[in-house]
């Protein structure tokens, strides 16, 4: 290998970028985007990006080295307190949220339905699982 170009390819284009920020998971042949929207937490006095408060999804199918084109996701949740995991388990893309506040606890997993685009209710978990 003499230079980058022996290792490194370029595969596509983006035709422009939607929000600033992104979370990428690699499942089932595509690369997925979830864009992050700033999410103002006045009652912490702070602010940050987050994907559950409605920004878009995309994706790059590594196959066939094109775009889907963006689609808009509703918010799953306005909560100021919540963290959240995006994350991929038997072919399935997944977004925990939960709060970091204090102690540990969880709240819901959503289900990114891949056709659909949208993310949906997997499990709620009970009040008061502090770790």
């Amino acid at each position: 290998m003499n230079s980058k170009s022996d290792w490194l390819q370029k595969i596509g284009e983006y035709q422009n970028k939607l929000e600033e920020y992104q979370k990428v998971v690699f499942c089932e042949e595509k690369l997925w985007f979830f864009g992050q929207k700033y999410f103002e937490r006045p009652d912490y006095h702070w602010g940050n990006y987050v994907t559950f408060n409605g920004p878009h999804s995309d994706y790059f199918d590594t196959i066939t080295n094109t775009w889907g084109g963006p689609k808009q996701l509703e918010a799953i949740s306005s909560k100021q307190h919540f963290g959240e995991l995006i994350f991929v388990s038997d072919s399935e893309i997944f977004l925990l949220l939960f709060s970091h506040f204090g102690t540990m606890c969880f709240y819901s997993l959503h289900q990114f339905n891949k056709n659909k685009r949208c993310w949906e209710l997997f499990f709620e978990f009970e009040e008061n699982n502090k770790l």
